[in-house]
């Protein structure tokens, strides 16, 4: 599902500080998670959100939970228990 989320979502917050952190810049994150640049770029703007499968990818690639991550996508609230 990639769903619009609105510019300045938690989760394009958290992905445009991560790239100054982790990696050299956004074609490297996009090579290291099997996606195109256009798609991280959409996430980075809040145009679009991953998906879960590709939040697992980004977990994996980042080392942020994916629990963190499916809350700062907006899949789960973030005061959810789950």
């Amino acid at each position: 599902m990639n769903s619009p989320a609105p510019a300045g979502s938690p989760f394009s917050q958290w992905l445009n500080s991560l790239v100054p952190a982790v990696y050299p810049n956004w074609a490297a994150l996009a090579d290291a998670i099997g996606t195109s640049r256009a798609n991280v770029t959409y996430w980075r703007q809040g145009a679009k959100t991953p998906s879960v499968p590709m939040l697992l990818k980004i977990s994996n690639a980042t080392g942020m939970s994916i629990e963190k991550l499916i809350k700062l996508a907006g899949y789960a609230p973030e005061g959810d228990p789950r």
